[in-house]
């Protein structure tokens, strides 16, 4: 996405009191309308696949190869696990107050992701780029 500034115009009023308008003046601020607008809906669809929520009843994931963030928060115990995870190394705990144990497995560009203890678990995806 390329980000594209919008250069104010300065505006003065002409002699007899009044705004001078121009089409040249006016399609400057259409086209930064549609412009913030275009890149405020690339941003937003580049957020629903960076952020996703499961309902999971097993505990296990597959995600594309990448680094990620994931949140663990399991319904029956009121207890949140939060965990850094790429495909280069195994998952490490950042916050892990109910002792998680959690895997990873690549094959090819498929990570599958395991843990224990926390079956009926809500777990939101990070992704990390």
């Amino acid at each position: 996405m390329n980000f594209i500034e919008y250069v104010k115009q300065i505006w003065k009023n002409g002699p007899s009191g009044s705004t001078p308008w121009s089409a040249a003046r006016l399609n400057h601020i259409e086209d930064g309308i549609k412009n913030n607008n275009s890149m405020i809906s690339e941003l937003n669809s580049n957020i629903n696949e960076l952020l996703i929520s499961y309902y999971k009843s097993e505990p296990i994931l597959t995600l594309k190869k990448g680094t990620y963030w994931i949140f663990i928060n399991k319904t029956q115990y009121s207890q949140s696990s939060i965990w850094a995870i790429s495909s280069n190394q195994q998952p490490v705990a950042v916050a892990n107050p109910s002792n998680e144990q959690m895997n990873m497995k690549l094959n090819n560009d498929i990570m599958t992701i395991t843990w224990k203890n926390a079956s009926y678990a809500v777990v939101s995806v990070l992704k990390v780029y």
